[in-house]
């Protein structure tokens, strides 16, 4: 979209402006139109001119976050970005700088407003000379549609003194020629994001998981109540079992302190039997004994003489 007035009378309106001014610490800005013309070699547009800086725009290419997929932007296909995504940008416009020519970034207020944050570095070296790459991070809540020539930010051209002896950057071979660094396309393909529209979809699956393990912890809950019953009755028994089991160890224990009493007892009968054995032994040998001699002296003194006798008297009487 054009500003009001023809390209001539905006070119007349900046020369009237005051030839240059200083940029505390960085040097004298440039604001002829028609040396930053000169500065900007490819995709000037007259529209971008500002009174001391020039509206960098969004070129025909870009990468995605994460996957370093190009795309290639027309005003058919603007870049959709969703809350939280990432995407890098080349600029329309071709940038040459002198030995003695620098340049300092600055972001739009209309994408600060929609939520989009610029990532960039703020200066421009002294002999750079190629397209400019930005990074683009979508802050808010919702997709932004990034429109091919909208303007990024602004840049504002510095005329600084030459320092001889210092080595400048110099022009970027793949920047000079419109395509991305591969080193950048590598770095850019690792860079993982996390949009909002899937953190809210992770969040949500999560809360639904949460939701499912309450139901399954309720159901649980309620056949432990089914269980606590029949537990607290099994429990119960177990304990008057086990007090039975106390009560019948306590009674073995006392009839094993009372099998040794008797065992010590009857020890005591068997010692005292061994000692009224070995006397009454001792009696019935003395006894026998006596009836041996007594039984001796009767047959020696009367029936042996008698028995001699009689016979005696029997041979005589056959004799006869």
């Amino acid at each position: 979209m054009k500003r009001g007035g023809s390209s001539g009378e905006k070119s007349a309106r900046l020369r009237a402006e005051p030839p240059s001014s200083l940029l505390r610490g960085f040097g004298v800005v440039i604001n002829d139109p028609e040396r930053i013309k000169g500065l900007v070699i490819e995709g000037f547009d007259a529209d971008s001119l500002n009174a001391s800086s020039y509206d960098v725009r969004v070129g025909s290419k870009a990468l995605r976050g994460g996957s370093a997929e190009e795309y290639t932007v027309t005003t058919e296909k603007p870049i959709e970005m969703e809350p939280g995504s990432y995407v890098a940008v080349m600029s329309a416009e071709k940038v040459r700088l002198g030995s003695k020519e620098s340049a300092i970034l600055g972001a739009k207020r209309n994408l600060s407003y929609a939520g989009i944050i610029l990532l960039t570095g703020m200066q421009v070296h002294p002999g750079y000379e190629g397209h400019l790459v930005f990074g683009l991070f979508n802050a808010s809540g919702k997709t932004f549609w990034l429109q091919f020539e909208t303007k990024l930010c602004t840049i504002t051209f510095l005329e600084v003194a030459e320092r001889p002896g210092l080595k400048t950057n110099g022009a970027d071979k793949d920047l000079a020629s419109g395509k991305f660094p591969p080193g950048f396309i590598e770095r850019f393909a690792e860079f993982k994001t996390q949009g909002w529209i899937g953190l809210e979809k992770s969040v949500g699956i999560v809360t639904t998981d949460l939701a499912a393990l309450k139901t399954e912890l309720q159901s649980l809950r309620a056949k432990v109540d089914d269980i606590h019953g029949p537990i607290k009755k099994l429990t119960e028994d177990v304990t008057r079992v086990s007090e039975a089991v106390r009560v019948t160890d306590e009674t073995v224990k006392a009839l094993a302190v009372q099998h040794g009493e008797l065992m010590k007892d009857v020890a005591g009968l068997g010692r005292d039997h061994a000692e009224r054995r070995g006397r009454n032994t001792v009696i019935i040998s003395i006894v026998v004994a006596l009836l041996s001699i007594a039984a001796t002296s009767f047959w020696n003194n009367y029936l042996s003489p008698m028995l001699s006798k009689a016979a005696h008297v029997e041979t005589g009487t056959r004799a006869k």
